[in-house]
């Protein structure tokens, strides 16, 4: 097979939404790919569904494995490429008829190529998500600080507005070359925010790399969306599932010269994931055991927890509703951060 671009889609349970997956690329104005479907020990229809779609699809290969997660799947696809680009799409997600050939137009002379994203629920209620600072990263791929730092607000036009970039391995086409000179993989240890921990990676050995301004991604928000259906027990298990992450992110870091800036950046990351994780567990559960949170906390902030807020206030402006919970967290007041997150139920972090 001599075609021009792989688009890996690892499948799991995903029935209910993946016809409308595999049309959205069946349909592509650019008709030089490959469609690599992997599916991870599905237990419901998905896997008659592939096998149906390839029978006339010759374009489409079906590999059919055991439930390994997600970062098995597309390693596995990457592996099975026979392209010289790849593009990595969820089996619950669509893609505009343009995706692939306005993605492989720009990426000649480039390392990678993004485009932009909306989100939509199952009532077809889309919501475009602009990044600031998406041009920004393009301009400087190795400045990894805009996946990790950013505060982020919705207004009243369907639109979600934030500085920080989106670390979706989705929406993007990778040059597989770049991968393999590299070893850069999907950690298979790592059950939610593995695709960004890959992009980090692969930016690090990137000199260049393209922003088609437009919407060509469109991300399924849903109960069965891929996250909850690859990591079942993260809202429950949220510290331990996104532990594994985090040591990953920061190994990326590592990688950076700068060292000073590589300890700014892991300092960061340090707050800025257990102040996610308070937040989300309160929001998630109000009734959370103030002891549970207080014994997370002092794992995690030690020593040095001033230092580290003077970091992230270097970093980024943060906005004052962050500032404030940044206090409370400090002084370890979960009572008033529970009242606080009650009144600013809309409040997003």
């Amino acid at each position: 097979m001599n075609k021009k671009v792989s688009i890996i889609v690892p499948v799991y349970n995903s029935a209910k939404y993946l016809y409308q997956c595999l049309n959205s690329i069946k349909n592509q104005t650019f008709s030089d790919f490959e469609l690599i479907l992997i599916d991870d020990g599905s237990n419901d229809e998905s896997y008659d569904i592939c096998k149906n779609f390839c029978l006339n699809e010759k374009r489409a290969i079906l590999y059919h494995n055991e439930n390994h997660g997600v970062s098995y799947s597309r390693n596995f696809g990457i592996c099975h490429s026979n392209c010289e680009f790849i593009c990595f799409v969820d089996s619950d997600d669509v893609v505009d008829k343009d995706f692939v050939e306005k993605m492989y137009s720009r990426i000649k002379g480039k390392d990678i190529v993004f485009c932009r994203f909306s989100m939509f629920s199952e009532f077809n209620l889309k919501t475009k998500y602009f990044e600031n600072n998406l041009s920004n990263l393009v301009h400087s791929p190795s400045s990894l600080q805009y996946l990790l730092v950013g505060d982020k607000y919705s207004n009243k036009n369907n639109l979600i507005e934030t500085n920080k970039v989106f670390g979706s391995c989705c929406r993007s086409m990778f040059r597989k070359n770049i991968i393999q000179k590299y070893n850069i993989k999907f950690p298979e240890n790592v059950v939610l925010g593995e695709d960004t921990v890959f992009l980090m990676n692969y930016l690090l050995c990137c000199k260049n790399a393209y922003l088609v301004d437009e919407y060509l991604y469109f991300y399924r928000i849903s109960c069965n969306s891929a996250v909850k259906k690859y990591a079942t027990n993260y809202v429950s298990n949220f510290y331990e599932t996104r532990i594994e992450t985090l040591r990953a992110e920061i190994d990326s870091l590592s990688k950076i010269q700068n060292n000073n800036y590589a300890c700014l950046l892991e300092n960061y990351v340090k707050m800025d994931f257990n102040f996610n994780f308070v937040i989300n567990e309160i929001k998630l559960n109000p009734l959370t055991s103030y002891n549970k949170l207080l014994k997370i906390s002092k794992n995690e902030y030690k020593t040095n927890l001033n230092f580290k807020i003077k970091l992230i206030s270097k970093l980024n402006k943060i906005t004052f509703k962050r500032k404030i919970l940044l206090i409370l967290i400090k002084y370890r007041n979960y009572r008033l951060i529970s009242f606080f997150l009650r009144r600013n139920k809309k409040w997003m972090i």
